[in-house]
């Protein structure tokens, strides 16, 4: 029997079924989540829980059953009627910030029926742009991918290039949803970049000279005897929260992330960073089904909420990101894309902070939600 095939194409823990009572709490709470089950200690890692929190929520919204449960326990979700407004909130917020560029796309093949009310809803909260296309045909399926590519470019400012490959859809796809977010701040504290100076990184096995950036300043530390941590200001109220752990079995996890940011106190400081630009695009399923999201990638899966049937799920998932981080600032992008489709098989500064060890970051907005995070293992990979 012939079914309707969904694939997730990207643009980020605690474990439990808690739902968090905020959208920064649910984001933040999948974020971390995310991260470790992503975690490699000698690899760099680069996700925005953001974006694909966004992506998958109309297909949360369009789940039912188990494979609902599963989603709302993986990613935090809190009750669909809450979510939306949530949701609907949050783009409105982001329509005035002159720092991060928020897209939201659906994709549909022409003449494929969705239930009015599902797409109703999404259409009201998630604020898609639609558009009509065709899978079935080869020639307009690859001048869909284009389409879609073009889209996401566009939102990234060149960043995020060939989200979509020709094979990654097919002529049984028949939805796709589409998020893109584009991030560009400038430090409130700048690093001289006539400082900045080759030295030493502690990688895990070998040291490698990078580019450390300097300045000094007045910002928020902590430490203590499993990991120390420093927030950095961007202009516009966004900050980029480091962690350098001390010990090899720390782990960011929900608890620990919000404990060290409660406890940061401001101290003068010498800072040393390194410069880093990192890249990345990967598969999700395997990190989802960590957190327990395997339903929704398998023949068992419920989105009858979309069509009225049985007949979707989630053929792929692949997340694409961008990061820069030099002394003016940081510009950072990510994508997610959702295919679905039929189924078939100051003064004197006193403390000195280096930051010559793998470590963590988060890039949060001015109310804290994690846009972006991940680990720095080496700064020279990209």
């Amino acid at each position: 029997m012939r079914k309707i095939f969904l694939s997730l194409l990207a643009a980020l823990l605690l474990t439990g079924s808690a739902v968090a009572g905020t959208f920064e709490e649910s984001v933040n709470n999948f974020s971390l989540k995310f991260l470790n089950a992503s975690y490699k200690k000698k690899k760099n890692i680069l996700i925005s829980p953001y974006s694909i929190y966004i992506a998958f929520s109309p297909v949360y919204e369009g789940a039912e059953n188990n494979t609902e449960k599963e989603l709302k326990r993986g990613f935090l979700y809190p009750e669909k009627s809450v979510l939306r407004k949530l949701i609907k909130e949050e783009i409105e917020e982001k329509k005035s910030d002159e720092n991060l560029k928020l897209f939201n796309g659906i994709y549909i093949q022409k003449g494929f029926k969705l239930k009015g009310n599902f797409l109703k809803t999404v259409t009201n909260f998630y604020q898609p742009e639609i558009k009509q296309v065709d899978f079935k045909n080869k020639t307009e399926r690859i001048k869909t991918v284009n389409l879609i590519n073009r889209d996401v470019e566009k939102t990234t400012k060149g960043k995020i290039k060939n989200l979509l490959k020709p094979s990654d859809v097919n002529s049984l796809s028949r939805l796709i949803i589409v998020n893109a977010i584009h991030f560009k701040d400038n430090w409130l504290i700048p690093f001289k970049k006539e400082l900045t100076e080759n030295k030493p990184f502690y990688t895990l096995g070998k040291t490698v000279k990078v580019p450390m950036m300097k300045t000094s300043g007045r910002f928020k530390t902590f430490e203590n005897e499993t990991v120390k941590a420093i927030s950095l200001f961007y202009k516009n109220c966004y900050r980029m929260n480091i962690f350098v752990p001390k010990t090899e079995n720390f782990k960011l996890t929900y608890e620990n992330y919000n404990n060290v940011l409660n406890k940061l106190n401001f101290k003068n400081v010498d800072l040393e960073m390194p410069k880093f630009k990192l890249k990345n695009r990967t598969y999700l399923k395997k990190p989802l089904s960590k957190i327990g999201i395997k339903d929704v990638f398998n023949m068992e899966a419920d989105l009858s909420e979309m069509t009225g049937k049985k007949n979707l799920y989630v053929q792929k998932a692949i997340h694409q990101t961008f990061i820069n981080v030099d002394e003016n600032g940081t510009e950072a992008a990510a994508a997610t894309a959702v295919v679905i489709g039929l189924k078939s098989i100051l003064p004197r500064p006193k403390k000195l902070f280096k930051i010559d060890r793998p470590f963590f970051f988060t890039i949060t907005d001015k109310k804290g939600t994690i846009l972006f995070t991940g680990y720095i293992a080496n700064p020279l990979e990209e």
